[in-house]
């Protein structure tokens, strides 16, 4: 998180989490959503380029959230995105996040 093609960081240095196939084709940003997945991209990409991370990684955990919950399992990727908070919270300390 966020999608590789609008994050300035490299693929295998972002924040991220390991999803199921069928949810992660769920999510806002998926290629498969055609328009509205390459507008939610835009608009995540356009909040890091502002050097809006957190707002940006907001809107993306809630994407996930929204998913677990529609799959009647809220906490299914809790977990996961703890973990990658810390990541992202040690991005964050250590000025490793572009800020536009």
């Amino acid at each position: 998180m966020p999608a590789d093609d609008v994050s300035p960081l490299k693929r295998n240095d972002g924040p991220a989490i390991q999803m199921e196939p069928d949810d992660h084709a769920m999510t806002s940003s998926n290629g498969q959503n055609g328009v509205a997945g390459k507008r939610y991209r835009a608009m995540i990409g356009d909040l890091l380029k502002d050097g809006k991370w957190r707002e940006a990684m907001l809107k993306e955990i809630l994407d996930v959230r929204r998913i677990a919950s529609e799959l009647e399992d809220a906490r299914k990727y809790n977990e996961a995105m703890l973990e990658m908070l810390e990541y992202f919270k040690c991005l964050e300390k250590n000025n490793l996040l572009p800020m536009g």
